[in-house]
């Protein structure tokens, strides 16, 4: 709630403006509500000059060159915050007003992003060269899980969905980037290293799995089929990464429950297959296919 307790230890909102230039500025303070203890009428003008750096220095040289006053005192610093931002959206955009990059910042100028990124890079960043312990992520990583979460039960809607695949469409990682993600996720950086999927995990999978929108009938272009092959080709030419595949399968095959073990099909299966091949006729370069990829699985 505002009011003008001007002589009372509050959070408030000020307004400064130049005689000389007829500039204005509007701000919050909080700090003497805080720290200093100082009700704003000892506040401004006395010990705190504004936040604005083109005016602050100016304003405590020469007071008389200016118009200052605190506005209104609020109950919390969230209430003078958010009537700063309110406050800021009406004036922003105009050239007489000095808030354009204000807290809570709404609009940067060119020159302004690219100080504060000069700013923050190498040495100049707080946390250079500083890792954060393992007690602290685990701090950071509870802090914003489950019902701390933010997007805590939320949903996008279709609209936002369709924003953010529009906007990724047609972007794509340099080979670079691509290998960094690859190096993040490898080996034990990967979230699941050493760990395995319990039963009940498994099983909400294959339940989801179910209920995904399946593509039978729906077939791929004549131009994804063609990336999807070439992408292979260059997969499976990697000697390396041949190596790699034929021991997953290996692995995947030795502990493997055959999905039809003890399991018939029905007549009306039967019927079902007998008629989806029913005149049908495998190619000779289809049967050449077939017989070279079972002699490869029995070379395994």
């Amino acid at each position: 709630m505002k009011h003008k307790k001007f002589n009372e230890v509050k959070p408030y909102v000020y307004l400064i403006e130049s005689k000389i230039s007829g500039q204005k500025y509007f701000g919050s303070r909080y700090q003497n509500f805080t720290r200093h203890k100082t009700t704003p009428a000892e506040d401004l003008g006395k010990k705190y000059f504004s936040s604005n750096k083109i005016i602050s220095k100016e304003f405590k040289k020469n007071k008389k060159n200016f118009i200052y006053k605190p506005v209104f005192t609020f109950d919390s610093i969230e209430e003078t915050l958010k009537y700063e931002l309110e406050y800021n959206k009406k004036i922003i955009r105009d050239k007489k007003w000095l808030n354009r990059a204000a807290f809570p910042a709404i609009i940067h100028t060119e020159e302004i992003k690219k100080e504060y990124s000069e700013r923050m890079k190498g040495k100049g960043n707080p946390n250079f060269g500083n890792k954060l312990s393992d007690e602290y992520k685990k701090k950071i990583s509870l802090s914003t899980s489950g019902e701390k979460h933010h997007f805590f039960g939320k949903k996008h809607s279709a609209d936002s969905k369709d924003k953010q695949r529009r906007s990724n469409t047609g972007k794509k990682h340099s080979k670079k980037t691509l290998e960094i993600m690859k190096k993040a996720h490898s080996g034990k950086n990967n979230a699941m290293f050493g760990r395995k999927h319990s039963p009940e995990t498994i099983e909400k999978m294959r339940v989801a799995a179910k209920l995904r929108k399946k593509r039978y009938g729906q077939k791929f272009s004549v131009e994804t089929r063609k990336k999807l092959s070439e992408k292979a080709k260059e997969r499976f030419s990697n000697k390396s990464f041949k190596e790699k595949h034929r021991e997953s399968i290996k692995r995947s095959f030795k502990d493997r429950v055959p999905p039809m073990l003890g399991v018939k099909h029905s007549v009306e299966a039967k019927n079902k297959i007998r008629a989806a091949k029913l005149g049908k006729k495998l190619t000779l370069e289809h049967k050449m296919k077939l017989k070279e990829a079972r002699s490869n699985r029995n070379n395994i």
